[in-house]
């Protein structure tokens, strides 16, 4: 895999939560994890740092939840990542730890420019880019598991 869950995780709870502003203030962690079928002990730990990270706005409580700011929604993908995947962009593909520039794996080479687009591609695209006008089943497209989280 290519991010990391936590990442994946990070992302379709934030898009869960902005489609959900104009409905609701806040979207509760039970809600968010059965909707999107994930764990919710995880869940909780991801969203409580993402909270602390000022990226999600969290309020205790009966009424309280998770809740995303319109600043928030034009934050880059990569300041999600570098929060969840702690910069995997720099790590060797075979090893899965960053890469050694003494010892390079024979892929490096092969990767360094998808690498170098990836890493574009996450620099300029925002977490909103993706609520905008999105389809009617935009939340169940967040949802599907395939049988797996």
């Amino acid at each position: 895999m290519l991010f990391s869950k936590s990442f994946g995780y990070a992302v379709r709870s934030i898009l869960y939560i902005a489609s959900l502003r104009e409905q609701k203030q806040f979207v509760q962690l039970d809600e968010i994890a059965s909707q999107l079928h994930l764990p919710k002990q995880y869940m909780g730990r991801l969203l409580k740092t993402l909270a602390k990270e000022k990226i999600l706005i969290s309020f205790k409580g009966p009424t309280g939840g998770f809740s995303i700011t319109e600043e928030s929604l034009q934050l880059p993908l990569i300041t999600l990542m570098e929060i969840t995947d702690d910069n995997r962009l720099e790590n060797c593909v075979i090893k899965k730890k960053k890469c050694n520039p003494s010892n390079l794996c024979p892929l490096h080479d092969h990767f360094s420019k998808i690498r170098e687009e990836l890493s574009i591609i996450m620099s300029s695209t925002t977490i909103g880019e993706f609520v905008k006008d999105h389809h009617p089943d935009f939340i169940k497209s967040l949802s599907e598991t395939n049988g797996k989280a």
